[in-house]
């Protein structure tokens, strides 16, 4: 099997907390993980350098997974301009609610990120990538205003309250897609490309999608297939 060729490379900052849904950021980060243009294993040279990000060294996630992040939200926070994407996974939503009503390091990087300047039209738009409930702090940040989004099918109405509270309503909240792309933020001051996944495995499909748009269709079936994994969404 013969890996397709594509050197375009993205930093990816994966915000971690308490009790955050594990298959929420393991399932994208493992889609990541296989974007390489080589098969050798040893030194594959992968195109998405992955940093997991969390207020404490240890996080412990959902059924009790602990994860030793990279970095701290603090030291993130003093070169995020190195950025590309910032993934964000959902948890419980009574977890996501205290973390986006107060003044938060999780919101502060949120916030912090989408308001980054502008980049260069051959660099693209930095990215925000929500799965499942993850959407809270999107909306809470009033990223949502006037655009189409998606998250967990439970949590549609939570959400719309959210983002009311923010001052951004969004223009759908759908249940009928595994992803919604849905474009630049039209919050004013911010300069970031807003993209949701459904609940918990919908963040594979958000994942590979992004994969083909960033690396090509190739390498989303390369990768597809090193996992052996189907999507449900015809790309």
């Amino acid at each position: 099997m013969a890996s397709p060729t594509s050197t375009r490379h993205y930093n990816i900052a994966v915000l971690l907390y308490p009790s955050a849904d594990i298959l929420d950021f393991a399932g994208p980060m493992e889609v990541f993980s296989h974007c390489a243009p080589s098969l050798d294993f040893a030194d594959p040279d992968r195109l998405y350098k992955l940093t997991t990000i969390g207020k404490s060294n240890i996080i412990q996630a959902a059924s009790s997974l602990s994860v030793a992040v990279n970095a701290s939200i603090a030291d993130t926070l003093k070169d995020l301009e190195k950025y590309d994407i910032l993934l964000i996974p959902g948890g419980p939503p009574d977890v996501i609610a205290k973390l986006v009503s107060e003044e938060s390091e999780e919101m502060a990087l949120v916030n912090a990120f989408s308001k980054l300047p502008s980049r260069s039209s051959d660099l693209g738009p930095r990215i925000i990538f929500s799965v499942c409930t993850g959407a809270f702090f999107l909306g809470a940040a009033g990223l949502f205003k006037g655009i189409d989004v998606t998250t967990h099918h439970m949590a549609h109405e939570a959400l719309l309250e959210i983002c009311k509270g923010a001052g951004g309503e969004p223009k759908s909240i759908t249940a009928e897609r595994r992803y919604v792309e849905g474009g630049m933020s039209k919050r004013e001051g911010v300069s970031v490309e807003v993209l949701t996944a459904g609940g918990v495995s919908s963040g594979l499909d958000g994942a590979m999608f992004l994969v083909g748009r960033q690396q090509g269709g190739e390498m989303r079936e390369f990768v597809g297939s090193i996992m052996e994994y189907e999507s449900r969404v015809k790309f």
